[in-house]
């Protein structure tokens, strides 16, 4: 028997490394619960049913030298979303704006080039102050957010606050799925067709 060259062999194997390229960790967008259990490896912290949507908590991951939890979202138990949740406490608020800073350039390291750069202001109380641009943006005044827009998946890392708390995270969205999703969501929040029709009584 010939023996087969070793850049054919090569040539075997990239279709398979490419196949299987993840979308979020070691997930592709589709899987169901216990696929994606199975590519962590401890059980999920937490988990929570309803309306169609399945949500699974992890803990503990580092992302940029930071602590966040790993959130997974599923939609009918496909899943469509997930998340990077910082869970960093500072005592200045401006330091969460150093936190997005730091994780904004890691991304960049890592994905292609930006989308999209936004710093929005929705009360410019605070706008003529930068040592208090992290109390603005507790208060929901101010929102930092970087987004990449790639063919299977949008990237959206977001730092904003509401009643003085502040929520920096990266949210990967399913280009494909999301549609599916809102799809999902509606039909969840649509009167049932099969609810009984009142009537007023008689007079």
């Amino acid at each position: 028997m010939t023996p087969v060259p070793s850049f054919a062999v090569l040539l075997l194997i990239m279709p398979t490394l490419v196949a299987q390229t993840s979308d979020f960790r070691n997930t592709n967008w589709g899987m169901d619960r216990s696929q994606v259990v199975a590519t962590e490896a401890k059980p999920p912290s937490q988990i929570r049913e309803g309306g169609g949507e399945i949500v699974l908590r992890y803990e503990s991951a580092r992302i940029a030298g930071l602590d966040c939890r790993v959130v997974y979202i599923f939609a009918k138990d496909k899943l469509v979303r997930a998340k990077y949740v910082f869970q960093q406490d500072h005592n200045g608020k401006n330091d969460f704006l150093a936190d997005f800073t730091m994780v904004d350039a890691f991304l960049m390291g890592t994905l292609e080039r930006a989308t999209e750069q936004r710093v929005s202001w929705r009360n410019d109380a605070y706008k003529m102050e930068p040592r208090n641009y992290g109390l603005a943006v507790s208060l929901g005044q101010l929102l930092y957010s970087t987004q990449w827009k790639g063919k299977r998946t949008v990237v959206t890392h977001a730092l904003t606050g509401q009643n003085g708390a502040i929520t920096h995270e990266v949210e990967y969205v399913s280009v494909d799925l999301e549609p599916w999703e809102d799809q999902i969501t509606k039909e969840q929040e649509a009167p049932s067709s099969n609810a009984p029709i009142q009537t007023a009584a008689a007079p």
